[in-house]
């Protein structure tokens, strides 16, 4: 009894260790910044009174630092109104403006509802414009997935997140973080051997609160 229980607890421990250390391995590490055409920041759900999320808040204050850096001329703000009747996008916009971007450098993509969405909307804006390549700011353990969907639509980009919101958080934070991503990673490969469309979840879900609204 007692050996299965001392190895049990040993089980534990080692998991444990496993999911810090995935928790860690998962975010890559942020590289410095070439400019590119635009900065495109994918959308987080505002608060309920419509105000920006901590999420919002992290990424508009990053973009808008790229910005007057001189790492892109425009920044494009992407998000519909997915949990709320907020449009992500216009919220994250009216921040920056706060924030010292002019409002001439700002566009808004205010349909998208999960990150395949940001993407192909963000595309045939950035096809529009004549941006080719572009810096985009998100979470930290969102970069990954979100990497991947912009090298699966051949958009040349770099990835940029809050290093003091990643390196401040909690495990609990991290690990739940961990959580959520592995799931929509899997539903994007899994969608794709499907042969479905990796938004359908997100369409489900978005008519779902609109019948609740």
């Amino acid at each position: 009894m007692m050996r299965s229980l001392v190895l049990i607890l040993a089980l534990l421990a080692v998991g444990a260790a496993a999911l810090r250390w995935l928790a860690l391995a998962y975010v890559p590490r942020a590289k410095p910044l070439r400019p590119a055409d635009v900065i495109v920041v994918l959308g987080h759900p505002a608060n309920g009174d419509g105000s920006p999320s901590p999420a919002m808040l992290e990424q508009v204050a990053l973009a808008a630092a790229l910005h007057r850096r001189g790492l892109a001329s425009a920044l494009l703000f992407t998000g519909g109104a997915v949990h709320n009747q907020h449009v992500e996008a216009d919220v994250m916009a009216r921040l920056a403006v706060q924030q010292g971007v002019p409002a001439s450098a700002i566009a808004t993509e205010p349909q998208a509802r999960d990150t395949v969405e940001n993407v192909r909307y963000c595309h045939q804006i950035m096809q529009a414009r004549g941006w080719r390549d572009a810096i985009v700011v998100t979470t930290p353990y969102h970069v990954r997935r979100a990497s991947t969907i912009f090298r699966r639509a051949d958009i040349p980009h770099q990835m940029a997140y809050p290093v003091c919101s990643y390196e401040l958080s909690s495990w609990q934070a991290r690990c739940r973080a961990l959580r959520w991503d592995l799931v929509g990673l899997g539903w994007l490969l899994a969608a794709q051997r499907l042969g479905v469309d990796p938004s359908w979840w997100a369409k489900r879900r978005t008519r779902r609160a609109a019948r609740w609204s």
